[in-house]
């Protein structure tokens, strides 16, 4: 069985007096006191206001001793800064933002080891109905899986007391990105995520295909001369996704490995964001007519505008041509990055933070729901932390005993 991970916790008023408490602990990191009761000593000596913040999520003594030498280095510098699972925040609560997987992220039916330390995550996966096996999860449910974890990732952050102050969700994600700035409540968010999967996925809409393309936008055009498929998906600098007819999908695939260029088939059921997705649109507009939305209360940028939402944006219309106008997530991606210090992906696996890599901009960290262990909540604890957010460091602590 894998050591569990702990957080250890130090803040001071200055870089200087952290790193002095950094460094007495790296003298007893081989005491018999074990990562679990330094954490949570640590924890309780915490003063109540740090301008300088340091986390560090370890297992074992040598990932405390390897983690306290990282957090040294980082004390050297300034704003927000990580290296591995060492996170070192300066001056007031630096801007958090929140980022919001689609359809391509992986298919979670539990809320994992996040969900037996949290029980406010579970509960969100009760009410979503998804069977136990992801493998067993039919086509139309995928997207209602991807939200619950978004939704149970919230829960998490809620009830660890970290907020954030912008979001940005990748396609589907960004109905989770609406209900988490007020447009829309719990509930309707799983009731639209049900019927846009059961549109986009539905007998109504002709079959086709998507993949990933990575090339420049150049290249790409003289790739997709004469083949009637859609750029479906602007997703970083050299990332595109496009759509279209399964053979023609194929083709394109086939063209571009024999050039050199790296193209890869998606595991998905339709040409979404394309006009084979058009039928799908009019099934889904019934479905949000049916919904009552807010004016939006927090900021949210759009990846099928590439900006800001203003707080009185027709949110049902968007929602309606986003089924097929493209994602505009490098754009979105942009603005996004230059109104965080720190990103949280909220959600199952990795997709965004890889995505964020490409285009630029402040540290990511990743839940990961549904995995097995709560390292990811424990991580993104700690950056929240470290970034100056409120977070209950002592019940994160006894998560991460319990990971």
């Amino acid at each position: 069985m894998a050591a569990r991970p702990s957080l250890i916790t130090v803040g001071g008023p200055d870089a200087a007096t952290v790193c002095g408490r950094l460094e007495s602990h790296m003298a007893t990191a081989d005491s018999p006191e074990s990562t679990e009761q330094l954490a949570s000593r640590l924890a309780d000596e915490l003063p109540p206001d740090c301008a300088v913040r340091c986390a560090i999520v370890a297992s074992t003594a040598e990932e405390v001793r390897d983690g306290i030498a990282d957090a040294v280095g980082l004390l050297e510098g300034h704003g927000f800064s990580v290296s591995g699972r060492t996170f070192v925040g300066f001056g007031d609560r630096l801007r958090i933002g929140l980022l919001f997987p689609g359809q391509g992220a992986p298919v979670r039916t539990d809320a994992g080891g996040l969900g037996e330390c949290l029980p406010e995550a579970s509960e969100v996966f009760a009410r979503a109905r998804l069977p136990a096996d992801p493998t067993e999860v039919a086509d139309e449910k995928v997207q209602l899986s991807v939200v619950a974890s978004s939704l149970a990732s919230l829960a998490a952050l809620r009830a660890l007391g970290v907020e954030a102050s912008v979001a940005l969700g990748h396609s589907l994600g960004e109905l989770t990105a609406l209900h988490w700035a007020g447009a829309l409540d719990a509930e309707a968010l799983l009731r639209l995520a049900d019927a846009r999967g059961a549109a986009m996925a539905g007998p109504a809409v002709a079959k086709g295909a998507m993949a990933t393309v990575q090339v420049a936008d150049r290249a790409l055009a003289e790739l997709t001369r004469g083949r009637d498929v859609t750029v479906a998906c602007l997703n970083s600098p050299r990332q595109r996704v496009v759509s279209g007819g399964v053979g023609e999908i194929q083709g394109l695939v086939e063209e571009a490995r024999e050039s050199g260029i790296r193209a890869t088939r998606l595991d998905v059921v339709g040409a979404f964001h394309s006009p084979l997705m058009r039928p799908a649109v009019a099934i889904f507009e019934r479905s949000l007519e049916l919904e009552r939305f807010e004016p939006l209360r927090r900021r949210v940028i759009s990846s099928v505008t590439g900006g800001e939402l203003e707080p009185g944006a027709d949110l049902k219309s968007l929602l309606a041509r986003q089924i097929v106008d493209p994602v505009r997530f490098s754009e979105a991606g942009t603005a996004f990055a230059g109104e965080a210090d720190l990103m949280l992906e909220v959600g199952p696996g990795r997709i965004l933070s890889r995505l964020m890599a490409e285009i630029g901009g402040p540290p990511v960290v990743s839940m990961r729901v549904g995995e097995r262990s709560s390292t990811g909540l424990v991580e993104a604890g700690a950056a929240a932390f470290a970034a100056g957010a409120p977070v209950a460091v002592r019940r994160l602590t006894r998560l991460g005993a319990m990971a």
